[in-house]
């Protein structure tokens, strides 16, 4: 029972990629379930037998400690300070509600794709507009994004019919419950900061709107 408990700690530590490795299933980002070697010669079938001197006990015991220690509490590393595989955008000026908002545009399938991974951090009006070059019922994730985001589906005329609390590192599909146009991501807070809710009209030049590819 020990040393299967041991092994799985092991396995949550080092096995399981965090966003910023490049293994698992494609985009999907789920642990390898590879074998994990015995990290020492006291797990090892010859070395079992040595666990139960008092000396064996301390190896393990300082072993554990080791791994422990170039853990951090969730297994995911924190942000890095800077990332270069995050993208930047042009800008448009957009209006939520009575509030004007520079939003980054992403209106292409690969820059929809990426959205605002890899972002070490959000300025607190930081935003960025989702175009798309029809109606649908577009999937959010938070495959490699580093802090909470709220997330606003908009139907194609402006109004707000859908909102979302999305979990940084979360790799759970959130859809839009109706066609959308548009969907909007902002830091964790925004919307209710602001006054933001269902029903709330957003502005988008039709510029912006009509710059979409599927």
């Amino acid at each position: 029972m020990t040393r299967k408990i041991f092994a799985t700690w092991i396995k949550g530590c080092f096995i399981t990629p965090s966003p910023l490795m490049g293994e698992g299933r494609g985009e999907g980002g789920r642990a390898s379930n590879e074998p994990v070697s015995p990290p020492h010669p006291a797990l090892s079938r010859q070395g079992r037998g040595d666990l139960k001197h008092p000396l064996g006990a301390a190896i393990l015991a300082g072993i554990a400690l080791a791994f422990l220690a170039g853990c951090d509490k969730g297994g995911t590393p924190p942000p890095p300070g800077t990332d270069e595989r995050a993208q930047k955008l042009e800008t448009a000026m957009v209006r939520v509600g009575d509030l004007p908002l520079r939003v980054e545009v992403a209106d292409s399938e690969a820059e929809r794709q990426k959205g605002m991974m890899f972002r070490p951090r959000l300025g607190p009006d930081e935003a960025m507009l989702f175009v798309f070059a029809s109606d649908s019922n577009p999937a959010f994730w938070m495959k490699d994004s580093y802090m909470d985001l709220d997330l606003a589906f908009i139907r194609s005329d402006g109004s707000i019919v859908q909102t979302e609390r999305m979990r940084a590192y979360n790799e759970e599909l959130i859809f839009s419950r109706e066609p959308v146009r548009f969907a909007l991501e902002v830091p964790a807070g925004w919307l209710e900061a602001h006054g933001i809710a269902l029903g709330t009209k957003v502005a988008i030049p039709e510029d912006v709107a009509a710059g979409a590819t599927p």
